[in-house]
């Protein structure tokens, strides 16, 4: 093997080990951004709209609750009234949008479940409208009465409450979970780059420890057998060399030290 083959060799293993580190990084990288962009843009995202229709759900109950406080009171009431209908058309018109889904974000199971949201929020405005119409005709003009009247309705109005409250969980939880798995793909890249990186410095010490080896040693052998030659030992035999560039020349001295010796000897038989 030539000293150009160890190189070679020696180099493009540790070019092998830069590679392979470089496409496991790259994988998981790639997986962990996947995770990322769905955790924050699905899950996340998901959870955080669907808390807010939540909490917007609990400020109908709230204003509802003014306005039958403030039952009486033509301007108060006509105040909650009207905070009322504005936070039902916007909880309305954002579950429309989800359940149509154009942006394509939401599973047929979720659509399902805002549809029996919207369904409850549709028969809890039916019971506030009748209600509402009630107190302007003069027929309700009490509080107990009014609460009384919207009973029904405020009891559908519990699906749109606790679904919002079981899902907007779920999809948090899913977000943490998909934290999880990011976590953990991040520890398995952190230990296989310390492996890799481990395994990289010891193959390139032993290159270093081996390939100067195998040059100074066959320059070490002919030295030695060269020295010889020059103060008149000619019986060494000088081996030939496994190394490409060193085998012409380990041949040479041999067939100098064979050719010396055979005049030193012919010189000697006929004195």
């Amino acid at each position: 093997m030539s000293i150009h083959s160890k190189l070679a060799s020696g180099f493009s293993l540790i070019i092998i080990f830069v590679l392979i580190q470089a496409a496991i990084t790259f994988f998981y990288i790639s997986k962990s951004n996947k995770l990322v962009e769905q955790a924050i843009h699905t899950s996340f995202a998901q959870s955080q709209f669907i808390s807010q229709l939540a909490i917007d759900g609990q400020k109908l109950r709230r204003y509802e609750k003014e306005y039958f406080i403030y039952v009486n009171n033509d301007r108060k009431r006509d105040k909650y009234y009207k905070e009322w209908s504005e936070a039902k058309d916007s909880i309305h018109g954002r579950l429309t949008a989800a359940i149509e889904d154009n942006s394509n974000t939401w599973s047929l199971y979720d659509r399902g479940e805002m549809e029996v949201w919207r369904k409850s929020l549709n028969a809890y405005n039916d019971g506030f409208q009748t209600v509402n119409q009630m107190v302007l005709s003069g027929r309700i003009k009490e509080t107990i009465s009014a609460n009384a009247e919207i009973r029904d309705a405020k009891n559908e109005f519990r699906t749109y409450l606790s679904g919002t409250d079981k899902l907007g969980k779920e999809k948090l939880n899913e977000a943490k979970e998909f934290a999880k798995v990011i976590d953990a793909d991040f520890n398995m890249l952190y230990y296989i780059m310390f492996i890799t990186s481990a395994a990289g410095i010891l193959l390139l010490i032993t290159l270093l420890q081996v390939i100067p080896r195998s040059i100074a040693k066959p320059v070490k052998e002919l030295t030695e057998a060269a020295t010889l030659m020059s103060k008149g030992d000619l019986n060494q035999q000088i081996n030939s060399s496994k190394i490409k560039e060193f085998k012409t020349l380990s041949e040479t001295l041999e067939r100098m030290r064979m050719s010396q010796k055979t005049l030193i000897d012919r010189m000697l038989s006929k004195a």
